[in-house]
C-alpha cells in the first residue's frame, strides 16, 4: 500500500539534519470489494420496493438492454461477474452495511454505472436517476443521467459527469456513436458507462465512525425495453492510518545544545500516546516515548533525546498513536 506523509515542519539543524512531523501515515486500504458474482452479506438488494437483481451483462448499444447491434463490450472498462440490475420500472434501494472500521477520516466509493436506453435527465417528474447516501446523508445526487433539454441537462453534461464517462453508444434517436470527448445535452437516448470512481462526489467522502451504512438509489419510470441502470465492480476505500488514533503534529522544535526533540499535539486529559520515529517512513517500530499520559488542557508537549539514536541519518520522521 502506498504511504503518503504529509510534512507539517521542516526544521534543518547545524548538521543538515531535517526533522519531519508525520502525523499521519495515510494509505489507502479496501474496505469492501464486490464484482456481484453474488450478493454479499453486507449488502441489502431488497430495500426500497423491487428489489434489485443480479444479471449478466457484457455489452450494451442501440438504446436496449439486449445485446444490439451496435454493442460494446464492456468488459473492455473493467465490467467483471455480474450487474446489480434493476428489473423493471420503480424505486430500487440497496444498502451496504460496513462495521469495524478501523481508524480512518474519509471514505472513497467507486463503481461502474450503466445507465440504458431512455434514461431522462432529471430526478423530478419521470424518476429516472441515481443518488447515494452515506449514513443518511446524500453525496451524490438525485440525478439523471441522460439529458432531455438545456434546461434539464443530464449528468453528461457536467465536469463530473464528463469526468467519469467511460462510453456513450448508439441510441435510440438515431444520434451517431460518440466517443467521451462527445456530449449531446439533447440526446438523452444514449447508453452510457461510467466510472463513479472518477467523481469527486464519491472521494474523500468525511466519515471517522467504526460503521458505516452506504444506499444505493436507483429511480426509472418505464420499462425495461426503454431503460435500465445497472451496477458492477462496488469498491469502498478508507485513507486508513489517517484517523484519530493518530493526533496531528502540530509542533516540531529541535534544541541543538541538549539534542533533544520537542513534539506539540492536540490531546485530551488522561489519554495516553506513544511517540514513534522512522528513518524511511517504513518501519515504524521505533519507540521514543511510550505512555506519555495528557494533562490538563488541549495540548501535549514532549521533550525527548535524541542521543544514540540519531547518528548519520540524514532525515527522521516522527509520529503520534494515541494508545
Amino acid at each position: 500500500m502506498p504511504n503518503q506523509c504529509l510534512r507539517f515542519f521542516r526544521g534543518r539543524t547545524a548538521s543538515a539534519i531535517a526533522f519531519f512531523a508525520s502525523s499521519t501515515l495515510v494509505y489507502t486500504e479496501t474496505v469492501f470489494s464486490t464484482d456481484f458474482s453474488r450478493v454479499p452479506s453486507e449488502l441489502d438488494v431488497a430495500q426500497g420496493g423491487v428489489p434489485f437483481t443480479l444479471r449478466a451483462f457484457d455489452y450494451v448499444g442501440s438504446g436496449q438492454s439486449t445485446e444490439g447491434s451496435q454493442s460494446i463490450d464492456v468488459g473492455v472498462f473493467g465490467a467483471t461477474g455480474q450487474w446489480l440490475f434493476t428489473p423493471t420500472a420503480g424505486n430500487y434501494k440497496a444498502t451496504l452495511t460496513l462495521s469495524n472500521l478501523g481508524p480512518h477520516r474519509t471514505l472513497d466509493i467507486g463503481f461502474l454505472l450503466l445507465a440504458g436506453g431512455g434514461i431522462d435527465g432529471y430526478f423530478g417528474g419521470q424518476n429516472d436517476g441515481v443518488q447515494v447516501t452515506v449514513d443518511g446523508q446524500t453525496v451524490f445526487g438525485p440525478i439523471g443521467f441522460g439529458g432531455r433539454s438545456p434546461d434539464r441537462p443530464g449528468y453528461q453534461d457536467t465536469d463530473e459527469g464528463k469526468a467519469a464517462a467511460l462510453i456513450r453508444a448508439q441510441g435510440v434517436d438515431g444520434a451517431p456513436a460518440s466517443n467521451i470527448n462527445s456530449y449531446r445535452t439533447g440526446a438523452w437516448g444514449h447508453d452510457a458507462l461510467y466510472d463513479m470512481s472518477l467523481d469527486p462526489s464519491l472521494q474523500g467522502i468525511p466519515h471517522t465512525a467504526s460503521s458505516a451504512t452506504i444506499e444505493f438509489i436507483a429511480n426509472r419510470s418505464e420499462a425495461d425495453n426503454d431503460e435500465y441502470l445497472g451496477f458492477a465492480n462496488l469498491v469502498v476505500e478508507t485513507d486508513a492510518g489517517g484517523g484519530g488514533g493518530t493526533p496531528e503534529i502540530t509542533q516540531v522544535k529541535y534544541v541543538a545544545e541538549t539534542n533533544t526533540i520537542n513534539l506539540t499535539w492536540p490531546s485530551s486529559e488522561g489519554e495516553t500516546y506513544t511517540v514513534f520515529y522512522s528513518f524511511d517512513l517504513v518501519d515504524w517500530n521505533n519507540e521514543l516515548d511510550d505512555n506519555v499520559v495528557a494533562g490538563a488542557g488541549e495540548r501535549t508537549s514532549q521533550s525527548s533525546s535524541l542521543n544514540g539514536i540519531v547518528t548519520d541519518q540524514k532525515v527522521v520522521f516522527f509520529r503520534i498513536q494515541r494508545q
